[in-house]
């Protein structure tokens, strides 16, 4: 193994995006060193630096043996190499005991749930379903006139003609747990769904009104027609705006339907009243009556279109349910202190454990992760005091 590949697969091992074929090979390349390596959780603390500052150089040594390198490069090779293993055994991410006979396992990596991606789902009309992440082209002609291509970086783009006839036709798109996509809708109107949400709307939008329905969350950034209003339905509210950006959120497991304005102006209509929401605004709607949300985190409320995780003054179920959907896995309580809050942001191309760490530096709240079978079927975190 050359200086370079150890440490990238080093740097890999301590992010927790190391594949299994990488963790193997560290795995071999490390437990070289087993025999002068005392059990890790035996050691106090200054023995503890003894062994990474000794296993540093060990490495360092074995790498200078195999790559001549100038004595800048065999610098460079000894301190990244001993600050590779110094990341990594600070972060307990590895971890070894030994067994029975007095021989040492290898290291085995904990528990972690990658970030979702952009996959999703199409219905057409004559209820043909297709897979959007394993089509790498796609160029269909829904009817004469309409056409529905897979754009270079991946989302759906919807081209009508003028002389195209109406009809009765919808297509759907919907997003799985760990999914995201994004959508040019016949109009015009650019789409973003989170994860575990759908979009249902027309090939081609007619009469007064465009109407669209959607479940889960979504972005809109509506093409201005004056002529034509844009609606959004949920399942407790209806939203209608002429050319706007706004984000709705209307998962089924949330105690409320939120939608959030950033640009433009929107009237949402429950079923009990109505309300006309400006720029920075936040509305949202629970027992069917909408009301105008004063303490809105409105940054929060979007980051996952930026590709963030965001969160003020959370509690930790609130947490879990935005978590669950984007990892894909089902929580668990072990506490009974579900009312203390967190704040944090993080990448939405994170690892799961990344946020969790984080949260478990408070001292207020603890996980425990389990993969559940082969195809990732009952994926759990068990959240604990």
């Amino acid at each position: 193994m050359t200086k370079e590949e150890f440490i990238r697969i080093a740097e890999k091992v301590g992010d927790g995006s190391a594949s299994s074929s990488e963790l193997a090979l560290y795995n071999q390349f490390f437990n070289q060193y087993q025999q002068h390596y005392p059990v890790w959780n035996e050691q106090t603390a200054m023995e503890k630096e003894s062994i990474k500052e000794e296993l540093g150089a060990r490495i360092a040594a074995q790498l200078h043996a195999q790559q001549a390198t100038t004595p800048t490069r065999r610098l460079w090779a000894r301190i990244a190499a001993a600050a590779s293993v110094l990341i990594i055994l600070s972060l307990g991410i590895y971890f070894h005991q030994r067994t029975t006979s007095g021989q040492y396992t290898t290291y085995v990596a904990k528990p972690d749930f990658s970030p979702g991606k952009n996959k999703a789902y199409l219905t057409l009309a004559n209820g043909k379903r297709i897979n959007l992440d394993d089509a790498k082209q796609l160029h269909l002609t829904l009817q004469e006139g309409i056409t529905v291509t897979k754009a270079a970086d991946g989302h759906l783009v919807y081209q009508v003609a003028q002389h195209a006839a109406a009809g009765n036709g919808t297509n759907t798109i919907e997003t799985p747990l760990g999914g995201q996509y994004q959508v040019q809708l016949p109009d015009g109107t650019n789409v973003w769904l989170n994860a575990a949400s759908a979009i249902k709307y027309p090939l081609k939008f007619s009469g007064k009104k465009r109407i669209v329905e959607i479940t889960g969350e979504a972005y809109f950034e509506v093409a201005h027609n004056a002529a034509m209003p844009f609606v959004v339905k949920t399942i407790k509210q209806e939203i209608e705006v002429l050319g706007t950006h706004f984000n709705v959120m209307a998962y089924g497991d949330e105690p409320e339907v939120q939608t959030t304005l950033v640009q433009g102006s929107v009237k949402i209509t429950s079923a009990h009243n109505a309300l006309v929401l400006r720029p920075g605004q936040q509305a949202k709607v629970v027992q069917n009556s909408v009301a105008l949300n004063l303490d809105a985190d409105i940054e929060s409320a979007i980051a996952w279109k930026s590709g963030k995780i965001q969160f003020t003054d959370m509690n930790i179920q609130n947490i879990m349910r935005m978590l669950s959907r984007w990892y894909d896995f089902e929580a668990e309580y072990e506490t009974k202190q579900l009312n203390i809050t967190f704040g944090g942001s993080f990448s939405r191309n994170k690892n799961l454990s990344a946020i969790l760490k984080s949260l478990e530096s408070t001292g207020d709240v603890h996980f425990k992760l389990s993969q559940g079978d082969a195809q990732g079927k009952g994926r759990r975190v068990v959240v604990m005091p």
